[in-house]
C-alpha cells in the first residue's frame, strides 16, 4: 500500500471521515521534528491531523491542551475545516474516557476539533508511522 492510500485508508476508515474523494487529490504529510507530534497530515487544505504516538500515558494530561490548541490554532490560521488529534499508545484504554472528558473540557465546544484514542499497534496506523 502506498502513502496516499493509507492515508485514504486511515482517514476514512479508521478516523470515519466523510471526504469527498476530490479533497484527496492533495495531501501534505510530514513527520515532524516536533517532540509531541510524531505524524502532521493535510488532506485537502480541509483536514488537519496530528498523530502523537505517547509512550507514558501520565505524561499526556500535560500535553494535552498544547496539542488540541495548536491544531485548533492552524486550522484557524490556514482556514482549514476540521483538526483531528490522533492519540495512539500502548494502554490508553484505561484512561480513555477521561481523555476524551478532558478533550472535551479543553476543546470548549468546537465541532471543527476532534479526539480519536488508537492502539500503537493499530495496522492503519502502523501502516502510516512505517
Amino acid at each position: 500500500m502506498n502513502s496516499k492510500e493509507a492515508i485514504i485508508s486511515f482517514v476514512r476508515e479508521t478516523l470515519g471521515c466523510q471526504c469527498p474523494q476530490e479533497v484527496f487529490e492533495h495531501i501534505d504529510m510530514a513527520y515532524t521534528p516536533e517532540r509531541d507530534i510524531k505524524l502532521r497530515i493535510n488532506v485537502g487544505d480541509r483536514l488537519l491531523i496530528y498523530v502523537a504516538e505517547i509512550e507514558d500515558p501520565d505524561s499526556l494530561d500535560a500535553i494535552l491542551e498544547k496539542l488540541v490548541r495548536a491544531g485548533r490554532e492552524e486550522i484557524d490560521f490556514s482556514g482549514l475545516n476540521r483538526f483531528r488529534l490522533v492519540v495512539a499508545a500502548e494502554d490508553l484504554k484505561s484512561i480513555k474516557d477521561s481523555l476524551l472528558e478532558k478533550f472535551d473540557a479543553i476543546r470548549q465546544g468546537d465541532e471543527k476539533a476532534h479526539l480519536h484514542v488508537l492502539d500503537r499497534n493499530d495496522l492503519s496506523l502502523k501502516n502510516l508511522l512505517a
